[in-house]
């Protein structure tokens, strides 16, 4: 059995309430990547090599690749920039000249702080394998026998709860059934919550 922990960067980003910025690029007609996965409080670098934007849409405009924008954040056609998401929440873009051909992203910002978190650090959650297939373990601090709920943010921004089996500190979760790619998995116990980034093949 081989665990991955969360990666260092990870680490110190659930340690503390440091910002981090992630990058965003326009390349020929696709983001790279296109979902990011952020808290809320960090920022998106966008960097483009051509004539490339970002606008926020709202979700059936992005499912349509339609360049409706919504009110929310717009960029410079061709020019890059960088701008801070303070509020959790699912934000859907497009390229506005290039929607059409589904040069699209999204972005999933969840809650940031000591209240989101809990009191317990993130060096205390191990989840295993990293891609995943069918089954994702998770082994945690959590107190055995103690109640754990466990949900996974898909890259739509959709909460799904699992069904887990637990056996002492390990939580074994089926997602045979969930939608495949990068996902936030939550797991919480009482006032204890934690986070990971997990990719279902």
């Amino acid at each position: 059995m081989r665990c991955h922990l969360l990666a260092p960067a990870l680490l110190i980003t659930f340690a503390s309430s440091a910002q981090t910025v992630h990058l965003l690029r326009a390349l020929d007609f696709f983001f790279l990547p296109d979902t990011v996965l952020m808290l809320a409080g960090d920022s998106v670098k966008f960097q483009t090599q051509g004539p490339h934007n970002i606008m926020q849409v709202d979700q059936a405009s992005w499912l349509a690749n339609q360049p409706v924008g919504n009110g929310g954040f717009l960029t410079v056609i061709g020019v890059d920039s960088t701008f801070a998401i303070d509020t959790a929440g699912t934000y859907y873009f497009v390229c506005e000249p290039h929607g059409f051909m589904g040069m699209k992203g999204v972005l999933l910002v969840t809650p940031n702080g000591p209240t989101a978190l809990g009191p317990i650090a993130a060096t205390e959650l191990c989840v295993f394998p990293n891609p995943v297939g069918d089954m994702l373990h998770i082994s945690s601090a959590f107190d055995p026998g103690s109640s754990v709920v466990v949900t996974i943010t898909d890259a739509l921004g959709r909460i799904h709860a699992m069904t887990c089996t637990q056996q002492g500190n390990l939580l074994s979760c089926a997602t045979g059934l969930l939608p495949r790619g990068a996902t936030i998995v939550h797991v919480g116990s009482g006032p204890r919550s934690l986070r990971a980034t997990v990719i279902l093949e």
